[in-house]
């Protein structure tokens, strides 16, 4: 006698598992902070941007990251990854850039030499007389 066994409830509503597939690891449609910190990034080294976008890049890497370590496949985990890295490089170019203008103007405008010299008005230059010889008549 042979007797089937039907499975349980639980395993015939089960949903299959997800499967990552190619797209999403171009486009992390199901990581939007590793997407946008990825974004953020790029527009983070342009020198003026990256003083308020390095920063957030530096924020959706991170969660990215996070929210990456719990899809399958670590779908955005490289976007994430590119979020933190560029981000901090945009954020080191653009506060540098900052601090050197700022740093100029400051000693332009205290009176300091370096690196724009005072103009110094023109000198005339005055030609010398040549003594006139003696004892010597034409």
């Amino acid at each position: 006698m042979s007797q089937t066994t039907e499975p349980s409830p639980s395993v015939l509503n089960k949903p299959p598992p997800i499967r990552a597939k190619a797209m999403e690891h171009v486009l992390p449609m199901r990581n939007q902070p590793a997407l946008a910190g990825y974004y953020c990034a790029i527009f983070s080294l342009v020198p003026i941007a990256g003083i308020f976008l390095g920063p957030a890049a530096i924020g959706y890497g991170i969660v990215g990251l996070d929210r990456g370590s719990r899809l399958p496949h670590h779908i955005g985990w490289g976007h994430a990854l590119f979020a933190i890295v560029a981000g901090v490089i945009g954020s080191i170019i653009s506060y540098g850039m900052a601090v050197a203008v700022a740093v100029v103007l400051a000693l332009n405008f205290m009176g300091g030499m370096w690196p724009f010299p005072h103009e110094l008005p023109e000198q005339p230059q005055v030609e010398h007389a040549q003594p006139a010889q003696q004892g010597k008549l034409n």
